[in-house]
């Protein structure tokens, strides 16, 4: 469809991007068919443009196109992960619309509530605000909705939510949302009567990371029978929603990070067939379950972090042999593991029994599948087991083992290993040599495939090479916003707690702090070449530590758009150029230093890079501008403000008035030179004419020992005259 193809083009002329990623787009022969082009979908049957795919694209824009308004058959439209401003809400036809991390701010336009044949609408980690949200009630058709990490604290979220009949999947997770009072007659408003929950077909809710106390609310939001995921962890539940045992058809659950109290017992879990996932972590909740119980459930993740099921190891977990991640850290169990525990699943990655008293030895090769271990705080003994290759992280701290730690070299060069943790432990011998060839050469670029890495730490090696150009695949680091739900909370299902250089020291944090740190530090390495300009895509990085090594060139000119970042370390290298005038737009900035490089011209004005003492830019000799010193051919800006108008004024009327003050000033400076210079040549007139003439030096030397001596004489006299008196 020419038009088509003409308004794509048009959409395309009104963006900034980089490199080749809208390269098949074009006008030439062999780019005609804009069906043919990436990240555009045409119908089969009509050939006309239904989807518009170009998340991560790197796309920058001040507005959406008004081009795309020609696409009249458009259904699917998603910007994800670019930066965009303006306004959808004339595209009618669109049944499905993403616009995640886009880059949008402000108030949620109500002109969303025009998009009436919406299915899907995903605004999530945007830096949104809602004053209300009237606009719901009109996407009758909506089925799944995202508002994740918008702020709806003045809105009674739950009163629009139960008016849309068709919604399935609701995700308000990081909303900043509060307990709303819920009664039959509130939620009657235009013919909506809702007398209970069995009237809403929601099957995916997610209220993670806000200020919920009170689960009675929560329960108009689902029907028992058709709900599948439960995300609540993160608010100040103190109890589980009493009709919990009725989710027939649950599958995850996860109300962990709350405050609830009281017992688990087989009456809460035995009707959930389905249930697949559960995490019940911190909280304050304890087990009383029968030995002999056989769940009805098998588990692909379960974690019960912080829960009391001890003093004895649960039995029923005997029954999960499918699971893949374990976590009963901090359970108040003690004694020894059954025998069985170490054959229980086949498919176990991740195991956590961390911060008990469970005593006993463990197996050598436990499984080729774990690639996770965390028994530290126990009273474990006997040998450090052998690690299989395909081990990650590997957690014994204070516990009782012994012995040499040389088996860790036995096994093979494929080893996986990046994290071992072996302090306060009874361990003798020396330390094995095969770990000497660990940390040196390039930074490999496969670090790249680590996509959800919230903390790069490489720091104090022997890293040489140039800084990979690939870090903008880190997708947990381009968002400025969390990650919310499951996805987050599963990936530091090993992690309770990492040590952390913060703002220039050794910082622990703990698992639901560490999820917040978003930081890279290559500090202290033999790394050359340019900083990588995607770096400053990264607009989730909080600290950025690239000091003492050897990088060259300017400093990205687009840092500005890094806003949420805290720390900034490029100190000890060879970077030249001038400050880029976007680093003035980091508002967040706590920590800067830019010492020791090659930085030249003036630092630009900002109420933020004036705030730092000239520690942080010293070391750079062509570096000019407060705090450090004033750049050549600097003038005094005239304030053009009334009041600038009358101090600029006094200054005159000073000036004025003071002209025969600053005259004077002229004249003394004169006679003070003068007085300067008359008793420089005076004195050394005198004393050169006494070391020149031998009879002057002694007939001036004489003369003042006859004053001498009749100062000596008359003093003596006067006082015996006046002992006498």
């Amino acid at each position: 469809m020419e038009s088509e193809r003409e308004a794509l083009l048009g959409f395309k002329k009104d963006l900034i991007h980089s490199g080749d990623i809208l390269s098949s787009w074009g006008i030439e022969d062999d780019k005609r068919d804009c069906c043919k082009w990436e990240g555009v979908e045409c119908s089969n049957i009509t050939a006309h443009v239904i989807r518009l795919r170009l998340d991560f694209f790197r796309l920058v824009g001040n507005n959406i196109s008004s081009s795309l308004l020609e696409l009249h058959y458009l259904e699917y439209l998603d910007l994800s992960y670019n930066d965009f401003g303006g306004n959808v809400g004339s595209m009618k036809q669109l049944r499905h619309l993403s616009l995640v991390s886009s880059n949008f701010s402000g108030v949620i336009p109500p002109q969303l509530g025009n998009l009436s044949n919406l299915r899907t609408l995903d605004l999530s980690l945007n830096n949104l605000r809602s004053e209300n949200l009237d606009w719901l009630s009109h996407l009758s058709l909506l089925s799944r909705l995202d508002l994740t990490g918008s702020n709806l604290s003045d809105t009674n979220w739950l009163h629009h939510i139960l008016k849309l009949h068709s919604l399935e999947e609701l995700l308000l997770s990081n909303s900043n949302i509060q307990d709303v009072l819920v009664t039959t007659s509130s939620v009657v408003d235009d013919d909506y009567l809702f007398v209970n929950s069995s009237s809403l077909f929601l099957s995916v809710i997610n209220l993670s990371e806000n200020n919920l106390t009170c689960s009675h609310a929560i329960e108009w939001l689902f029907r028992p029978d058709r709900l599948r995921e439960l995300y609540l962890g993160g608010n100040k539940l103190k109890r589980l929603p009493a009709s919990l045992g009725k989710f027939s058809k649950l599958e995850t659950l996860n109300v962990s990070f709350n405050s609830l109290q009281g017992e688990i017992t087989e009456s809460n879990l035995t009707r959930l067939h389905r249930l697949k996932w559960l995490d019940l972590s911190s909280n304050s909740l304890t087990f009383h379950i029968s030995p002999g119980w056989t769940p009805p459930f098998q588990l692909d993740y379960l974690s019960l972090s912080g829960s009391n099921t001890g003093p004895h190891f649960p039995k029923w977990i005997r029954t999960q042999s499918n699971v893949n991640s374990l976590d009963l850290s901090g359970n108040n169990i003690s004694g020894e593991l059954p025998k069985w525990f170490w054959s229980l699943s086949p498919s176990l990655r991740a195991l956590n029994l961390s911060h008990n008293q469970i005593s006993g030895t463990i197996p050598h090769f436990i499984s080729s599948k774990l690639t996770s271990i965390d028994v530290s705080f126990n009273n474990f003994s006997g040998h450090i087991p052998l690690l299989h290759p395909n081990i990650e992280t590997f957690q014994l701290s204070q516990n009782m083992f012994s012995g040499s730690i040389s088996s860790i070299c036995t096994t093979t060069t494929t080893l996986e290993l990046f994290s071992l943790d072996l302090s306060n432990n009874q361990l003798t011998g020396e330390i094995p040599n095969c770990w000497e060839y660990i940390f040196y050469g390039s930074i490999p670029p496969e670090i790249c495939n680590l996509t959800r890495i919230h903390v790069l730490d490489l720091s104090r090696n022997n890293f040489s090479g140039q800084i990979p150009h690939c870090f903008n695949s880190f997708t947990e680091l381009l968002d400025k916003g969390t990650t919310n739900g499951q996805d987050l909370l599963s990936y530091y299902y090993y992690v309770e707690s990492a040590s952390v250089q913060w703002k220039g020291r050794e910082s622990m944090y703990r698992k639901r702090t560490l999820r917040l740190l978003k930081l890279i530090d290559l500090s202290s390495n033999k790394l050359v070449g340019n900083i990588p300009e995607i770096i400053s895509s990264l607009k989730g990085l909080i600290s950025l530590n690239l000091s003492r090594n050897s990088l060259t060139g300017n400093i990205n000119p687009d840092i500005g758009q890094m806003e949420v970042l805290e720390v900034l370390d490029l100190s000890r290298n060879q970077l030249s150029g001038t400050i880029p005038i976007s680093m003035a737009q980091l508002h967040s900035l706590a920590v800067l230093d830019l010492a020791n490089n090659n930085l030249s011209g003036k630092i630009p004005s900002s109420t933020q890079l004036q705030s730092f003492n000239e520690f942080s830019y010293a070391g750079n000799p062509k570096l000019c501008g407060p705090p450090l010193a004033s750049c050549p051919g600097d003038k005094l800006i005239p304030d053009t403000t009334d009041q600038g108008k009358r101090n600029n004024k006094e200054i005159k009327d000073d000036e004025d008035d003071g002209g025969f003050i600053l005259t004077r000033i002229s004249f003394w400076k004169e006679v003070g030179i003068s007085i300067v210079f008359g008793f420089i040549v005076g004195f050394w007139g005198f004393v050169g004419s006494l070391f020149v003439k031998r009879s002057w030096r002694i007939a001036y030397y004489n003369f003042w020992g006859r004053v001498g001596d009749w100062f000596y004489v008359t003093t003596i006299v006067f006082f015996r005259k006046l002992r006498r008196a």
